[in-house]
């Protein structure tokens, strides 16, 4: 039974004003004890949203401010886009690469010193390596000789032979700048031996029969490259872990409490062989219950051979899927405008993709308002939970939508969950923290608003297990966790019991703690107002030095 002192004081007491101003001025004399934990959390959530509308005019306070609070995940992150610059160069001269002068791209050795010199040799002077950096990402992009959306996809092939030769160092970078952010969680695209599954899908050729092509696939050594993948996966994050120190109780960097899991990427360019090869790969690698948990196709979505194809791409995708049914998926899809192509081209590929290919969730989603029933299509997302991966940057630069033409705020309206992510942070030369001062300022997004965006990343997570949420959208936990404080040290028994079976949920909880945390923080001090104001902490906490040790 709950203690008389945990519970509102409504419930206790009549309601007469005289006997509210005296049950006031007891639980301040009283160190507001009598106040319930949920109480006092929703006074902090209050203190919170009060502390972002105050630092909202000032960019770098409202930075600190979000840097600080906590983000769920960001899923919907390019592992070689994630990147910056500064680092695929200084890994290129350190191990030997050569610099192609015409194209700006990394070339292994061996070098020429005419047109393509050694790299360190190339970029000796200081604009030499400013024009490389801006040639490997979006930094100082206006120019009269190119797009912006044509300089970000020509950008990787640049440098993606450089970071794929560095894979446990980019994804120890990534995994660090998450965690200087207060981010908990991580699903970042990669694709673990995608060329030697092009290379089966070329080798057995078309099939019009799903089984028929699985079976071919399987007796041309399929199942050996999928081992080989998940090993080549492993590896990585061992990698990782050995560069952080992660098995150092004294050294261990932050990047190591950061949960990473991968979704496998198919190259979606080239004919059906090659990409059902691949997403078969992919399913395969995602049915393991291992680090890869889904799969997605990337590439530009206007691409003259996604266009012919696309509604093809679909078909395989959920063939294939249906054939997986572990391997969750997320499609790229909508990442298209006006102009960019015909009209004809933005009226079915988010539908087609929910449809057809049975994506749980949507990248992009940008052309959502040229889709042929659009209500219809979103009252669907919201009903049966599709989340939308919003890319804010990524849709201004490649895109030129931003703002009021961007369809944020309509899924929000229509109920369909989404979720801030990054797409490229290196390239597009953000992190996930710009994202969400980013949604902040353009669509005066609440405290509570950003809140719901950052568990929505982790509801919607394809990590395994059941979700805390029994109602995400209201923020109801499930039977079994209703009592007590979300987050709290000593969550009930059966509550310890649902937690232990679920990978998510756990997860779930700690950012429930870190809310809690970060709350308390910009709590005013009861009855000390200063000149008639309350005052909220400030970011520069003890807490939050010590997370900037990596103190947990």
């Amino acid at each position: 039974m709950t203690s008389p002192l945990r519970r509102p004081f409504t419930e206790i007491w009549p309601t007469s004003a005289p006997l509210r101003i005296l049950w006031t001025i007891l639980a301040i004399a009283w160190g507001g004890c009598a106040v319930s934990a949920r109480d006092k959390s929703s006074a902090d959530v209050n203190d919170a949203s009060a502390a972002l509308d105050r630092l909202r005019g000032n960019g770098a306070a409202l930075r600190s401010f979000l840097a600080e609070m906590p983000k769920g995940a960001d899923l919907h992150n390019h592992l070689a886009g994630a990147v910056y610059a500064e680092s695929a160069l200084a890994w290129a001269r350190a191990e030997g690469w050569c610099f192609d002068v015409a194209s700006k791209a990394a070339l292994p050795p061996p070098c020429d010193a005419a047109s393509k010199p050694p790299l360190a040799e190339a970029l000796r002077s200081t604009q030499a390596y400013r024009d490389a950096i801006n040639a490997w990402s979006m930094r100082d992009v206006i120019t009269a000789r190119v797009s912006s959306h044509d300089q970000f996809f020509n950008s990787f092939f640049r440098f993606s032979d450089v970071t794929g030769n560095n894979i446990g160092a980019a994804l120890a970078e990534v995994v660090d700048r998450a965690a200087s952010q207060n981010v908990l969680y991580l699903e970042l695209m990669i694709s673990p031996l995608m060329g030697e599954a092009r290379d089966l899908g070329e080798k057995i050729g078309w099939k019009d029969d799903p089984d028929a092509m699985l079976a071919a696939l399987d007796s041309e050594g399929l199942g050996d490259v999928v081992k080989r993948a998940a090993a080549s996966v492993a590896a990585v994050v061992a990698d990782k872990d050995r560069r952080l120190a992660c098995s150092d109780a004294v050294h261990r960097r932050p990047g190591c409490d950061v949960g990473v899991r991968f979704l496998a990427q198919v190259y979606r360019n080239v004919d059906r062989a090659k990409l059902f090869a691949q997403t078969a790969l992919a399913a395969r690698l995602a049915s393991l219950d291992g680090l890869v948990v889904g799969l997605n196709l990337v590439a530009a979505e206007d691409d003259e051979s996604t266009l012919r194809n696309y509604s093809d791409q679909m078909r395989i995708v959920g063939d294939v899927g249906r054939r997986h049914p572990k391997a969750r998926i997320s499609l790229h899809a909508g990442e298209l405008t006006m102009g960019l192509v015909p009209p004809k081209d933005l009226t079915f590929h988010i539908r087609e993709a929910v449809e057809v290919a049975g994506a749980k969730r949507i990248g992009h989603g940008v052309d959502i308002g040229f889709e042929r029933d659009a209500k219809e299509l979103m009252r669907r997302m919201a009903r049966d939970g599709i989340m939308v991966e919003i890319n804010l940057t990524s849709n201004a630069q490649i895109l030129g939508v931003e703002g009021a033409d961007h369809p944020f705020p309509l899924y929000r309206n229509a109920g369909v969950p989404t979720a801030l992510s990054t797409d490229d942070e290196g390239v597009s030369r953000i992190d996930l923290t710009h994202e969400y001062q980013r949604a902040a300022h353009a669509y005066q997004l609440s405290y509570r608003d950003l809140k719901q965006l950052s568990r929505n990343s982790l509801t919607y997570a394809f990590l395994p297990g059941e979700s805390l949420w029994r109602d995400p959208a209201a923020a109801r936990p499930v039977s079994a966790c209703v009592d007590g404080q979300l987050g709290g040290s000593a969550p009930s028994r059966d509550c310890s019991r649902f937690l232990a079976g679920s990978e998510k949920a756990r997860l779930q909880w700690e950012l429930e703690a870190r809310f809690a945390r970060f709350e308390s923080e910009w709590s005013r001090p009861i009855g000390k107002p200063a000149n008639g104001v309350a005052l909220a902490s400030p970011p520069w906490s003890s807490a939050r030095r010590e997370r900037s040790r990596g103190v947990r």
